[in-house]
């Protein structure tokens, strides 16, 4: 495998990882489908980065949030249809809104205590 110039070993073994963790969350967790609705939680870090663009590219609706509105550019830009940021209290009802009311049919949270 050729490695792109300026980035370590340590740095492309890391993508591997982190990408293998999301094709399996995506595919062996939950197997995405067509017309599913997506949450993804933390979906500007490096796992929600890949993941969000795996379930989008399997057809899904992709709700993503993160922390900041850096963060909610990082994440629409990785794929999703909508970024919420989750410090705001009312996130939920931003979710209900973006998705005309449906609920989640899977929920990726890699952040924790925070989002609940």
């Amino acid at each position: 495998m050729l490695i792109t110039a300026g980035v370590s070993n340590e740095e492309a073994a890391a993508v591997i990882f982190k990408s293998m963790t999301a094709q399996f969350l995506v595919k062996k967790t939950y197997a995405v489908q067509p017309g599913d609705i997506v949450l993804v939680h933390a979906a500007a870090g490096g796992v929600g980065q890949i993941l969000s663009g795996l379930a989008k590219g399997l057809g899904a609706f992709v709700v993503g949030t993160a922390g900041g509105p850096e963060k909610c550019a990082t994440e629409k830009a990785a794929g999703c249809d909508v970024a919420i940021d989750y410090k705001n209290p009312d996130w939920p009802e931003e979710f209900l809104k973006a998705t005309g009311g449906k609920k989640a049919r899977v929920v990726y949270d890699s952040v924790g205590k925070d989002t609940v």
